[in-house]
């Protein structure tokens, strides 16, 4: 393939990236990589061996050579490139990608030649890998490596919220999810042709911007990289292009042909909301009103007589590519148009545009799903009119759950925990073709785990994300990526050659863990009014550091017995602050008297404020009886009344004790 053997200039070399180990055969003994690597043919020389860089990297290959010897003409040499060491395995690595974009090489497997020793460069990138094979082809001929590796295509980005938590597991798997997304992520001018900023759906094979994975992509950023101008990009990439009769491309035709698929083209009006909602950037929601409103009426022409979508193939199909289109009144595209609906209405209350159209025929909608797609018996939605009613299809139930169609009672969400005996949540279950495959998706997982956390379930939540995304922090696994995959077996492997092991769609614990544990999500558009409202999950210390248009929001909650929790509120800002599930706030007033109450209202002073956190005793019919005293000295606190908000106890001088570890991580906001 075409190269260069121009040194990059010092000003574009912002990183690179080294192997660790040398496998000289797949499965075989494992060496360091030693200063200067030799493959030779000329007798029993290594000609070919195997580099693991100890989790997927990503750039422009690079081999700088000090020694070619050949017997006559150009020396040649293979290069395999997989996320998996199984990959190596095909004489096309975990290649080819021919559907997707420039955005990287195509292929996995490259040829380049030498006629002198030096520095050579692949012409295009490759995203994501962790092992590389390279092979010398040329007889009677040897070389020596000075240097192999990645070079980085742009300086790597600061974060700007953060994240971290008592548990180790969690926390490795946040850190894991802001890495794939830094990976899945497309700056202007990183490739061939300057695009805008946008984001991928996977690093190494979808280079490409897919409306349905900026649905999870866009909000794991705005609760950590808040890199938000790749959101917006990629919202504007997507709503450029408009079918005639309304249809909304979700995947950018400067990538490929338009996908036709409806429902992750209805996600990109939902995934605008969250986005106006974190940026305050109301002007680009009124832009677009028009452009959605094409896509709403586009998709109201598959409304049958039920008030349900049946749309056709492949507007029917949905994330599983292999189960095929959804045939019949699809559930997943109904509950989109709904989320689209409510979506669109929030928006026109942002904008000031009328539209009381939109709210309406939800509510509709909701009444004709639960008639027709909600299976009483068992309270299970189905994934169509036409599958089978006792069939399970993980997503589709918990987005009926967390959208509210159908009561979050112990069945419902039963369904949506993880199996017992450690066993992998499968993403299909008694769907004919569709549960062949035994999918573990962690893309419907997130649907789950998410419904769970939603209705106060935080230890089901927390123990299902641990369940699946478990095996992708285990740095010991061969298929250790750093970072989050597309889709896996039942004994948690990725389900084949090619799946891509660093995937922006499966980034949700990103932003479930900060909404949930430390309970922040936005009320009004750019943080103006905001609640904190934390579910507990066995998860003893919580902090969160958040940046908004408002001002930094930062979050510190302790469970020792007792518990606090100290907030930082930016001026001008509003917060409510809500006790977790079986627990009070502590307030005080001016007259010193306390008070326990599920919320207070607070304003922003820029300054830490402490809470406490009160534990309400039950009674044996389980309703609360009172709170149990907590272990706070009075004198530790002082008043505090700001203007329109319940007083509440300032942050005390002195912290209390606690674990070596909580102490540790809690130093960067918590004093």
């Amino acid at each position: 393939m075409p190269a260069t053997t121009a040194t990059p200039d010092a000003a574009t070399v912002f990183s690179s990236s080294f192997p660790l180990r040398v496998l000289h055969k797949s499965g075989g003994p494992v060496s360091s990589v030693p200063p200067n690597l030799v493959l030779s043919t000329i007798g029993n020389g290594l000609s070919e061996v195997i580099l693991d860089y100890g989790r997927a990297e990503g750039g422009m290959p690079f081999f700088e050579t000090s020694r070619i010897e050949s017997s006559g003409g150009a020396l040649a040499i293979e290069v395999v490139y997989s996320e998996t060491s199984a990959g190596l395995e095909d004489e096309n690595g975990d290649g080819p990608f021919f559907l997707f974009s420039n955005a990287m090489d195509s292929y996995r497997v490259n040829s380049h030649s030498f006629t002198k020793a030096g520095y050579v460069e692949s012409r295009f990138a490759q995203k994501s890998q962790r092992y590389q094979k390279i092979k010398l082809k040329t007889p009677d001929s040897s070389l020596c490596f000075t240097s192999v590796g990645f070079r980085s295509l742009r300086k790597q980005r600061s974060l700007k919220s953060t994240f971290t938590c008592s548990s180790e597991k969690l926390q490795d798997i946040w850190d894991t999810g802001v890495r794939t997304l830094e990976m899945c992520t497309v700056e202007a001018g990183e490739t061939l042709e300057a695009w805008e900023v946008t984001e991928g759906d996977g690093a190494k094979r979808d280079r490409a911007c897919f409306g349905g994975d900026l649905f999870i992509i866009g909000r794991s950023i705005f609760y950590s990289t808040g890199f938000v101008e790749a959101v917006l990009g990629s919202i504007t990439l997507l709503t450029g292009h408009q079918t005639p009769d309304g249809y909304l491309g979700n995947l950018c035709p400067i990538q490929a042909p338009v996908n036709e698929l409806l429902c992750p083209a209805l996600a990109l009006i939902v995934a605008t909301k969250e986005y106006v909602m974190h940026t305050g950037d109301v002007e680009t929601a009124r832009k677009l009103h028009g452009t959605f409103q094409k896509l709403i009426s586009f998709t109201s022409r598959f409304v049958d007589e039920r008030g349900l979508v049946v749309a056709p193939p492949p507007l029917s199909m949905d994330w599983f590519p292999m189960g095929g289109p959804i045939f019949g009144a699809s559930a997943k595209i109904t509950l989109a148009y709904y989320d689209a609906l409510k979506s669109m209405s929030q928006l026109s209350s942002f904008t000031g545009i009328e539209d009381d159209d939109s709210a309406r025929r939800a509510d509709q909608l909701k009444q004709s799903m639960r008639t027709h797609l909600w299976n009483k018996d068992h309270n299970l939605f189905r994934m169509s009119d036409l599958a089978s009613p006792d069939g399970i299809c993980q997503d589709i139930h918990a987005y009926a759950v967390s959208m509210g169609v159908i009561p979050p009672d112990a069945e419902a969400l039963g369904i949506l925990k993880a199996p017992a005996a450690g066993k992998m949540p499968l993403a299909f279950q008694n769907l004919e073709r569709w549960d062949a495959k035994r999918v573990v998706s962690p893309y419907a997982s997130a649907f789950a785990a998410e419904a769970l956390f939603a209705h106060n379930q935080g230890v089901a939540a927390v123990e299902l994300i641990e369940r699946v995304w478990g095996p992708m922090v285990d740095s010991s696994s061969p298929d250790y990526s750093g970072g989050h995959w597309e889709a896996m077996t039942e004994d948690g492997k990725p389900i084949q050659t090619d799946t891509s092991l660093m995937h922006g769609w499966s980034t949700s614990p990103v932003f479930l863990l900060p909404q949930y544990l430390a309970g922040l999500e936005p009320l009004e558009p750019g943080w103006r009014r905001f609640k904190i409202q934390p579910v507990l999950a066995n998860v003893d210390a919580v902090n969160a550091s958040l940046s908004t248009p408002a001002g930094t929001i930062t979050v510190c909650m302790r469970i020792e017995g007792s518990g606090t929790l100290d907030v930082t509120i930016p001026k001008g800002a509003m917060a409510e602050v809500h006790a977790p599930e079986g627990w009070r706030l502590k307030s005080v007033s001016e007259t010193g008297a306390t008070s326990r109450v599920p919320t207070v209202t607070m304003s922003g002073t820029g300054e830490v404020v402490r809470v406490d956190l009160l534990r309400m005793a039950r009674n044996d019919d389980g309703n609360d009886k009172g709170a149990v005293t907590a272990t706070v000295m009075e004198d530790e606190v002082e008043e505090s009344e700001s203007e329109g908000s319940i007083p509440v106890m300032q942050k005390r001088n002195e912290e209390r004790s606690g674990s070596r570890f909580f102490r540790l991580i809690s130093k960067m906001f918590c004093t």
